[in-house]
């Protein structure tokens, strides 16, 4: 008798099928790994560092646009949220307008409201 009930029965593995691992497709091999940058190394060196598959694609091809908008003399909007300043990337986003890599925010409430929160009691100058 089982401890967890008598409906309670073991796996039945008669139909599964197994294949050998090398034989499987896969989306990422050891080629795209991240690799480790020196301690003096630049955020582009980072940058390249990072594996070029999924979300790291989707950087690289945003700060790709970005580029081309800037060199271009075309606007760069951004759209915010407000975690995005909620967890201190404000400093990061007033050094991007200064280097003209944004050229307007598009933000909801809650943008406004932990900026105004941050300022008020804090003394960060940007």
């Amino acid at each position: 008798m089982s401890i967890y009930g008598d409906d309670l029965l073991p796996l039945n593995l008669e139909r599964v099928s197994t294949y050998p691992l090398t034989s499987r497709p896969s989306k990422v091999s050891l080629n795209d790994f991240a690799r480790p940058i020196e301690e003096t190394s630049s955020i582009e060196d980072f940058l390249a560092s990072l594996p070029n598959i999924l979300g790291v694609q989707s950087l690289h091809s945003v700060a790709a646009q970005m580029r081309r908008a800037k060199q271009l003399g075309k606007p760069i909007i951004w759209g915010l949220g407000g975690h995005v300043i909620k967890v201190g990337l404000a400093p990061v986003i007033i050094d991007l307008m200064r280097r003209g890599f944004v050229t307007a925010i598009a933000a909801n409430g809650a943008v406004l409201v932990h900026d105004a929160e941050i300022a008020k009691h804090s003394d960060a100058h940007w």
